[in-house]
């Protein structure tokens, strides 16, 4: 049987639904036999073999069917592209089943295929005229989903022709398509306005709803194009009855009142009457999103806020059983509920206490978008008597979710272990709870804290969950932050705090493993306060232990200790940790040397017992010196040869002496007990004007340049610049030192190396000479001079109130007397839910933030902790994303930047092509004489006298011509038809008679 034969015989049994080639579901079918990755990849590649095949056969049908496959097969990544032209024939079937499945293989094919769009567009003219409703309405769905700019340029005059057709089918199509080609090609959107609009109007409802929802998504991007359109859908409003266009319209009114605020006073009455009428959970919902997105719910609208928030029971009520329980039924209703409490509480967050107990409920719902969205409303409904409720079930929700619900080692109450081990929580939810406890707590300066103790108790708590989780690097930053915070602002609990919870948390080895980043703030603390610690001697021996320089080393072998893996793994924490550390094991010897007793006398026993700390504290030094750290070499060296004096002075200093030596009772304190420290509002710095006089830009002239006080003290301007000019390190400065009193009195400084190694003995005897020596009033000048310069300094807060610096309130002492410490008590359990008596609040001093006054415009913060806020995920470029970046400045107003100049251009074109037209044809007509005349000439030259014959000819060739014209005129006189071709046949004698 031959090739066309066995064509024939398959088109006639295939309308009997005898087939020989496979359909889809065969190749469905044969997907989900395969099962093996193999196997299957192998039997898509056969599929694909036979496709290529069944797309060149001149049947439609078959070929048809291998479209649908290939089609199919697209979706499992296959490329269908190399078949475009194939696609094409199938879309142009007369068939509509067949153009069909061409259209929705083009709709996957067609989307970045120039060459095949240009083919196509004679087709889509073509089938939007066709007489066929469904063919129109298929070629409309076609251009909307492979438009381009281009293709939207040439087809929006027939789209829009289809605005007038007969079927609401059609109309409704084109509207839907017009929005798809506005976003491609918006300057169809001024020429279209008018006719799309005028669709308002039409008889047919789902035409009119198509058209609210084309103006609806286009006034996302520039709702000033449709404020003219006001007045049409406020009618569509009152009178439509459509949920659909309901909701379009309360989307498009939200748009349009941040534009037009006069809108406000017209649309609230019919909204919220529909919010009252209704019964549609999307019709409430909707409505009350429109009122508070469309900036219509103000301060001046309180009763407003109070019926919608009063509304909105209707999503939590009906989901909510006897015992106080979800009945879990529609959890949409309560998430839309949660997002339109979230969007009142920005405007009226009183008004959400009212939900205190839905707002509860929701924390331990099943769905985590729920819980998300309650927890985000926490800070509306919490205050000083249910923090502590709250604060426990949020803690236990940290808590993982036990083995089993038997296990009675977690110490929780059976209602929290059950909701424990309802879910398995995800950490990035986790961390939400950390710092909305954070958050909540130190909310308005800690005025919903009822008892401190209790907060610290919290906070130790979440330290010991977080170290044995998987998210505790995302949160420790801010618990140790926390803990900084409330030493610092609460003077009475400094002591308890850090010799109860800090000190037990610094030394933890377990903590120094996973939870590094909240130590650094710990340990300052340690240092700043060191004078409250009560062992400062083990506090410094202690760090030396824990703290080895071995942790900043990345070089070991020794990979049997986890601790030791997990530090390796937080280098860059520990770096800071041990610039940190360094301070506060000098502020602890400090401390130590100068607490109580040891300030009162001196002796032997005394002096050996500084003399070996400070050898411990030397020798650690020294190794740190040695360090890959930049930081921690320069901290560690300075502190170190400072200590060093320390030591040869105490060394020196006379056994029998009944007091200290200067350098370590005064001079030691005095670099960190001077001022004390209160807390300052984040950005205050920035708020500091730069002077006038400050020229960043302006060279530095080293004549002119006032130097340091130890270059003053210990050589002067002048021995400086002989220095530099001399070249030499060895220049002897001694000669030409002053012995003044008054530079004796200064702390000498800027000498090179080698002049400290060679006369430190007698720098040390001037140091200590010239400090003994002080007059009063020498005291009296230095005092004001510092004053002075503390006055402009930023760093440092006046204690005095004096009014012309940055601070005029009075410096609280950081000291603890006068200030009652209370009393150790047993601390309860956060986790039990208090009684409903309330707890009596202790009373509890809270310093307040200070601030500097400026002129910069800085945001102002509430505490000095920086906590994390969630960053905004980036929007992704999905291929289904519809881009309408065309549309964000298009103004339907005004034309186009160009269009004026393009207008200009091309006229300004046009008029040249004319006048070079023109002059093409006056110079091509008088070459043309030129060249006749020229031609008669040369003939009459070259020939010279004409013979006889040729003249006779030439009049023979004169009489024909009489002749003809008499025959002519007879023939119109006569109106003889063959007379007529007659003279017809002898016209080509006159044309070339005249030729000659």
């Amino acid at each position: 049987m031959s090739l066309s034969t066995r064509d024939e015989v398959r088109a006639r049994l295939r309308p009997f639904g005898i087939v020989f080639e496979k359909s889809l579901t065969d190749l469905i079918k044969g997907i989900r036999a395969h099962k093996e990755p193999e196997s299957q990849t192998k039997f898509l590649q056969n599929v694909l073999s036979e496709c290529r095949v069944e797309v060149k056969s001149s049947d439609l049908d078959l070929k048809t069917m291998a479209i649908l496959k290939l089609t199919y097969l697209e979706m499992y990544g296959f490329d269908m592209s190399w078949a475009n032209f194939n696609i094409l024939e199938v879309m142009a079937s007369s068939k509509f089943q067949q153009k069909r499945v061409g259209y929705l293989a083009a709709i996957q094919s067609f989307q970045n295929d120039s060459d095949i769009l240009i083919l196509v567009t004679n087709l889509f003219k073509k089938d939007l005229n066709s007489a066929k409703s469904v063919e129109v309405g298929l070629a409309l769905s076609g251009i909307a989903s492979i438009v381009t700019p281009s293709l939207a340029r040439d087809l929006i005059d027939d789209i829009i022709k289809m605005l007038n057709h007969s079927k609401p089918y059609v109309r409704k199509k084109a509207v839907l398509c017009l929005y798809k080609i506005f976003l491609k090609y918006p300057e169809a959107l001024s020429s279209s306005f008018e006719r799309l609009f005028d669709k308002f109007n039409d008889t047919d409802n789902s035409v009119v709803s198509a058209v609210v929802t084309v103006v609806c998504e286009l006034a996302k991007k520039n709702p000033k194009n449709y404020i003219p359109l006001a007045p049409q859908l406020y009618n569509l409003l009152k009178t439509s009855t459509n949920h659909w266009m309901l909701i379009r319209l309360f989307k498009l009114f939200s748009s349009l009142a941040q534009i037009e605020p006069r809108l406000k006073t017209k649309l609230l009455p019919p909204i919220l009457d529909l919010i009252k009428t209704t019964k549609a959970s999307s019709i409430m919902y909707e409505g009350i999103m429109c009122i508070i997105k469309g900036n219509m719910l103000d301060d001046s609208n309180s009763q407003v806020a109070q019926f919608l928030v009063s509304k909105l029971h209707f999503f939590f009520d009906q989901n909510i059983s006897a015992n106080n329980d979800f009945a879990f039924k529609d959890p949409n209703l309560i998430f839309v509920g949660l997002l339109a409490l979230n969007q009142i509480s920005t405007i009226f967050p009183n008004l959400i206490l009212a939900h205190q107990k839905n707002i509860l409920l929701c924390l331990d719902h099943y769905d985590l978008s729920i819980r998300e969205q309650a927890l985000n409303l926490i800070d509306c409904i919490i205050n000083e008597e249910n923090i502590i409720a709250i604060v426990g079930s949020l803690v236990c929700q940290l808590i993982p979710r036990p083995p089993s619900v038997e296990d009675e080692n977690q110490g929780l109450e059976p209602q929290y272990l059950q909701r424990t081990s309802l879910i398995n929580l995800p950490n990035n939810y986790k961390v939400q709870i950390v710092n909305k406890i954070l958050t909540s707590c130190i909310k308005d300066n800690y005025s919903n804290i009822p008892d401190f103790e209790w907060f610290t108790t919290v906070l130790n708590d979440l330290i010991s969950i977080v170290v044995n989780s998987d998210f505790g690097s995302f949160v420790g930053v801010e618990l140790g932050a926390t803990f900084r915070d409330i030493v610092i602002k609460i003077p009475s609990l400094r002591e308890e705090i850090l010799n109860n919870y800090i000190v037990k948390i610094i030394f933890n080895r377990q903590i120094i493993g996973k939870l590094p980043n909240c130590l650094n703030d710990l340990i300052w603390c340690l240092g700043e306060y060191s004078d409250l610690n009560d062992d400062n001697e083990k506090i410094i021996k202690r760090l030396i232990e824990f703290y080895n320089p071995f942790l900043l080393s990345n070089d070991s072998d020794d990979d049997s200790s986890d601790t030791l893996q997990q530090v390796k793994s937080h280098l860059f924490i520990f770096e800071r940790i041990f610039e940190v550390l360094i301070q506060s094991i000098v502020k602890n010897f400090s401390s130590f040397c100068n607490k109580g007793s040891n300030k009162e006398y001196w002796d032997s026993k005394q002096r050996e017992s500084i003399l070996r700390l400070l050898d411990i504290i030397l020798n650690y030094l020294n190794e740190l010196s040695t360090c890959n750290f930049y930081e921690i070499q320069e901290r560690s060296t300075e502190f170190g040869e400072f200590l060093k004096l320390i030591k040869e002075a105490i060394e020196e200093h006379p056994q029998q002496a009944s007091e200290p030596p200067l350098l370590l009772s005064s001079v030691l304190p005095s670099l960190f007990n001077s001022y004390d420290l209160i807390p300052i509002a984040r950005g205050s710095q920035q708020r500091i004007e730069t002077p006038d006089s400050l020229q960043l830009d302006k060279e530095i002239d080293l004549t002119d340049l006032p130097l340091g006080q130890g270059f003053q003290d210990s050589f002067g301007t002048d021995d400086y610049l002989r220095y530099m000019e001399s070249g030499d390190s060895d220049y002897d400065f001694d000669s030409d030192i002053e012995e003044d009193d008054n530079d004796e009195e200064e702390e000498g400084g800027g000498k090179s190396s080698n002049y400290y190694e060679n006369n430190m003995e007698n720098q040390w005897e001037k140091t200590v000479e010239g400090v003994v020596m002080e007059t009063p009033h020498d005291i009296e000048r230095r005092r004001k001079e510092r004053l002075e310069k503390q006055k402009y300094n930023p760093y440092y807060i006046s204690d005095n109130g004096d009014k012309n610096g940055f601070f005029g309130s009075q410096s609280p002492q950081r000291s603890l007397a006068g200030s009652p410490v209370p009393a150790k008590e047993e601390f309860a359990p956060i986790y039990a839910i208090p009684n409903k008596s309330r707890k009596i609040k202790k009373p509890v001093i809270i310093l307040t933030e200070e601030t500097i006054p400026g002129t910069r415009n800085v945001l102002s913060k509430t505490s000095s902790l920086n906590l994390k806020k969630n960053k905004k995920k980036p929007n992704r470029n999905l291929k289904l994303m519809i881009d309408s970046s065309a549309l964000d400045n298009f103004d339907i107003s005004k034309p186009k930047e160009n269009d004026d100049e393009n207008e200009i251009e091309i006229e300004r074109i046009r008029q040249e092509l004319q006048k070079t037209a023109l002059e093409e044809r006056t110079i091509a007509k008088a070459k043309k004489k030129k060249t006749l005349k020229k031609a008669l000439k040369s003939k009459d030259t070259d020939n010279g006298k004409l013979d006889a014959s040729g003249n006779n000819e030439a009049v023979s060739a004169k009489k024909k011509v009489k002749k003809v014209r008499r025959v002519k005129k007879k023939t119109e006189d006569n109106g003889n038809a063959s007379n007529a071709v007659e003279v017809k046949r002898k016209r080509p004698a006159k044309k070339a008679t005249i030729a000659e």
